[in-house]
């Protein structure tokens, strides 16, 4: 279905603190003008909204004949038969219960990004819920929300968004692996998720955050590291990001390095490493290249 630009557009002057970035030109000298880039972002979070004011809140309500803010559920229903009233609403990506951006799907394919959206909010309802999204795009402007909290935009083109459950992740990797690689406990993958969830999380807008940010929604392209984890009953001991070495023109690579250990032998096992190499020169960053592996004594 084709994007109303109407909708996808229009400015809600309540809603928006600021105006997005300015991407005009900024003349350094007279001869050599340069054009402001928007900050990249991938964040992860939980997709959450919140109504921005009260007379928002009540207008919605009014339009679906209720007399209390309607649940989740009833308002994703709402927001499906009356897709106009959806960018009334502040989209949220949050940590813990706690906003930290608004999301605003932009550009033609704006409504299938709100769609989207309501999927997402409906699979953390469910059982087992969505654990985490991640949203690709870059920064525009803030919004203030129902609390006076001000956060920054997102601005996506949908592209790239996604969302997942630990479960769901590893029953899929489980029926592609191989009977002789023997199976890789759902720990191994859950651990090296909640470290990219807790000790490492960030904004996801530095080159290395959205490097590791990336890493953890690609975990089926870490299958075969985990494979040769599990076998060789090594443990996830660090994850860090180095600058990638050598890349190719008009790329931005970071190498997103993994440390195992053996428990129960480190002191006479070798630590294994494995690097990874992600381009994030776009809103959607990419992987590039094999995943390389060496000991390290």
């Amino acid at each position: 279905m084709d994007a109303d630009d109407s909708i996808t557009t229009a400015a809600n002057p309540e809603q928006e603190e600021s105006a997005p970035l300015d991407l005009t030109p900024d003349l350094v000298t007279e001869n050599a003008p340069t054009t402001k880039k928007p900050a990249l972002v991938y964040a992860l979070g939980t997709l959450g909204f919140d109504f921005g004011t009260a007379a928002r809140r009540d207008g919605i309500m009014q339009a679906m004949n209720v007399s209390a803010p309607p649940d989740a559920k009833a308002l994703m229903a709402f927001l499906a038969d009356n897709p106009e009233f959806q960018t009334l609403l502040v989209w949220t990506l949050g940590i813990d219960g706690i906003p930290f951006y608004a999301i605003k799907p932009a550009g033609p394919f704006a409504l299938r990004g709100y769609e989207h959206l309501r999927t997402i909010v409906l699979a953390q309802q469910a059982d087992p819920p969505v654990e985490r999204m991640a949203v690709p795009g870059h920064l525009s402007g803030t919004m203030r929300l129902m609390n006076g909290m001000t956060v920054p935009v997102i601005a996506t083109k949908g592209q790239g968004i996604t969302s997942w459950t630990t479960q769901a992740l590893h029953e899929a990797m489980a029926s592609t692996n191989r009977p002789e690689n023997g199976t890789v406990p759902q720990e191994l993958y859950q651990n090296f998720l909640d470290r990219v969830y807790y000790e490492l999380r960030n904004a996801g807008v530095t080159p290395e955050e959205r490097a590791i940010n990336f890493a953890a929604t690609k975990a089926f392209q870490l299958d075969d590291i985990m494979i040769q984890a599990a076998r060789e009953n090594l443990v996830l001991d660090s994850i860090t990001v180095e600058a990638g070495g050598l890349c190719r023109p008009g790329s931005e690579c970071r190498d997103v390095v993994l440390s195992f250990f053996n428990p129960q032998r480190r002191q006479n096992t070798a630590r294994q490493v494995f690097r990874l190499t992600v381009d994030v020169s776009e809103a959607l960053p990419v992987m590039i290249g094999p995943v390389h592996s060496w000991y390290i004594y």
